[in-house]
């Protein structure tokens, strides 16, 4: 694979700057319409304020207008007169009720009315009288029975919040009290939460424009009908009064009924328009709170922190590329260098390595395969690998490709370890080969495979020696076997003959000289039978033929018999036998009681023959966390030499004692440590020249002995 620097770069950073451009204007995108909506969310908040400022005034507005009527009623005098009609007597009454509360409460409206709804008395006004009232607000209290209150524009186009108060003696109705006031003073308490200005409007629909005209006049006020198309303007703020230009775009608005919210630019300033409506005792909308805002130092701080943001952003990218160009140009040199040098690796190995595509072609084939093959690139790559060099099995006929393991690691993805098949070399000469077969997946697609293969020409020639060698090794194992058995029957028999005259000679009566001659013979011939036994007993080993049966043996029964085997030649001897084993805590044993038996009575036999004058021998145990159990024979003898220790095993090693007194074989420990590995034990040992030796065996531990423990 060859790695082109400019290439690389251009392949990452290209893609990379084009994406850091599409997210630099995804993120002002995101930005600007987060601010639109933010402003947007601000407009609307404050849409929200105005709303609930002059709801909450209304609702204590009514509130002040019942109380003020339910006081009324509690007046029987006032009632009295208002059941006679009498109108100059009620309006002497009333007149200094109303006079208070209009200055401190902003009542500007004072009505009694008779049951058929005719207004007999105008407190406010006592000069109109007579005419009767079709308001809603006195045609709902009629209808309930019950108070009613609500907000109701006057012909003059002003709006005044007027609550009915019917009064109801014997179950009917005999009239109505109405106060009402005039909206307007609520004005400055909304706007004081503002920062924008508010202005009312009403629409053109819901009046006459003569009487609203009339009205205006008679209240001083710019009656400018044509001012607006829609809607015409009740209040606006003093010396506020707006342009032409936002009056067009209010216009605009409210003709095609937009949303609540509208935001435009004129002559470089930036204007935020809101649009709350007001609704009447029927609760239609027949006006609206329109609020205008310049929010041209918002729009541009929010334009500023975008800028600053998107700049950072671009500035960040920059100093990124300028970052990742040459540390690609690094990642570039090492892959260059990584690439050199797993070529070099594949073309200096040994074994063959070729790999295939997805179709079979040969892609690339290292040297060695080349040599083993017998091909060179040009005749091998781009070639179908089956057909070139594994066509036919070894005896000439074809090798069906659907068989082919080579082929079915590219069909089915499986990987495979061939250790024997022919591959065919270019003069048409097979070769043996063992080989690996592996896919190739390159972001979990396969996309082909590559194999690495070795001519075991030489292996197979060697397994052919081998076998010859171990089957010549097995006739001369059995060979020794046999004689082994004949020799150790042919030397039993006149061994017994020797050892029988011996031990009748020693009943004798001889002389000293003559009975010493004969224990002699006697002690030689036991030792010789001794050794033919263990000779035999290591060969029966060796062979795979030594017999056991484990079962469940008590491990102070095993270690109180063993110990006794020993005690008198102990006692002959003047050694001390110490055990330290206590049967209570003694677990049952899985093993062959018999060969046990004999392994502690070699380490017993050891500890005794080996000791110093007047030793001791101590028998203790444990049990081990790894559910074993472990015997320990320890003694206070000469000791191993540390230089000796590691050839204690050794058949027929006597670690120089080979000239010494002590009688043995040197095989016995060798039996024991075969002995007890068969049945899945352990021996080992420790020692100190000088000071004494310890032996132990570990047995395992018998599965219901360990729970019960």
């Amino acid at each position: 694979m060859e790695l082109s620097g400019i290439t690389l770069r251009r392949r990452i950073i290209v893609p990379l700057g084009i994406a850091l451009l599409l997210i630099l204007a995804a993120f002002i995108s995101w930005a600007v319409i987060k601010e639109t909506n933010t402003r947007q969310t601000y407009e609307e908040m404050r849409n929200d304020k105005v709303h609930l400022a002059f709801n909450a005034s209304i609702e204590n507005n009514k509130v002040t207008l019942g109380v003020a009527l339910a006081g009324l009623t509690e007046r029987k005098d006032i009632i009295e007169l208002f059941k006679r009609r009498d109108r100059k007597a009620l309006l002497a009454l009333s007149t200094p009720l109303y006079n208070t509360l209009n200055s401190k409460f902003n009542i500007t409206h004072f009505y009694f009315t008779d049951q058929n709804r005719i207004n007999f008395l105008r407190v406010h006004q006592p000069d109109r009288y007579g005419d009767t009232i079709d308001r809603v607000t006195t045609l709902e209290a009629e209808q309930r029975g019950k108070p009613f209150a609500g907000l109701e524009l006057g012909p003059l186009g002003t709006f005044t919040l007027r609550y009915v108060l019917p009064l109801i003696e014997n179950g009917a109705i005999i009239g109505f009290l109405e106060m009402g006031m005039e909206i307007e003073h609520v004005l400055p308490t909304i706007i004081k939460q503002l920062n924008a200005d508010l202005y009312v409007t009403l629409h053109k629909d819901t009046m006459n424009r003569n009487t609203w005209e009339r009205g205006m006049n008679h209240l001083g006020r710019d009656a400018a009908w044509d001012r607006f198309e829609n809607v015409v303007m009740i209040y606006e703020p003093h010396g506020k009064s707006l342009s032409k230009d936002i009056i067009q775009q209010i216009d605009h608005h409210q003709n095609i009924k937009a949303s609540t919210h509208l935001e435009f630019e004129l002559k470089g300033r930036t204007y935020n328009v809101g649009f709350v409506p007001i609704l009447d005792a029927r609760n239609q909308s027949v006006g609206d709170f329109v609020i205008v805002a310049d929010s041209t130092d918002l729009v541009s701080q929010s334009w500023k922190q975008i800028t600053y943001l998107s700049s950072t952003c671009v500035a960040i990218g920059v100093i990124y590329l300028f970052w990742l160009f040459p540390f690609l140009g690094r990642i570039e040199l090492r892959l260059i260098e990584q690439d050199e040098q797993m070529s070099a690796l594949i073309n200096s190995s040994g074994i063959g390595i070729f790999g295939m595509n997805e179709q079979g072609d040969c892609t690339f084939c290292n040297p060695a395969g080349l040599k083993i093959l017998g091909h060179d690139k040009e005749t091998l790559l781009g070639k179908d690998i089956h057909s070139t060099i594994h066509h036919s099995h070894p005896d000439g006929s074809p090798y069906l490709l659907s068989e082919c393991p080579v082929h079915l690691a590219i069909t089915e993805g499986i990987g495979n370890q061939t250790p024997h098949e022919t591959f065919w070399k270019k003069d048409g000469t097979s070769i043996d080969v063992s080989y690996i077969t592996q896919p190739v997946f390159i972001r979990g697609k396969m996309t082909g495979a590559v194999v690495n293969f070795r001519d075991i020409t030489q292996d197979i020639k060697m397994d052919q020696t081998l076998r010859i060698a171990m089957e010549e090794a097995v006739v001369a194992n059995q060979a020794k076997s046999e004689f082994l058995s004949s020799m150790s029957h042919e030397l039993r028999t006149p061994m017994n003959a020797i050892l029988g005259f011996a031990q009748v000679l020693d009943t004798e009566p001889l002389t000293e000289r003559q009975k010493f001659s004969v224990e002699h013979i006697i002690k030689g011939g036991e030792h010789l039978l001794e050794l033919i036994n263990q000779v035999l007993e290591l060969n029966q080993i060796e062979a795979g033929r030594l017999t056991y049966r484990l079962e469940d043996f008590h491990a102070y029964d095993l270690m109180r018999d063993t110990l006794g085997l020993i005690e008198m030649s102990a006692k002959d001897n003047n050694i001390k036998i110490i055990n330290e084993t206590s049967k209570a805590s003694l677990p049952d044993l899985k093993t062959d009681g018999t060969r046990l038996k004999q392994v502690l009575l070699n380490l017993l036999s050891n500890a005794l023959k080996y000791n110093s004058p007047e030793g001791s021998i101590t028998l203790s145990c444990e049990t081990l966390p790894d559910s074993f159990f472990r015997i320990k024979v320890s003694d206070t003898g000469i000791g191993i030499p540390l230089k000796n220790q590691s050839d204690l095993f050794t058949p027929f090693e006597r670690l120089g004692h080979d000239n010494s007194n002590i009688e043995g074989t040197g095989i016995g420990l060798t039996i024991s440590k075969r002995i007890i590995e068969t049945m899945g034990g352990r021996i080992n040992f420790k020692s100190v020249e000088g000071k004494g030796s310890e032996f132990w065996v570990d047995v395992p531990i018998t599965p219901s002995s360990q729970t019960s423990a």
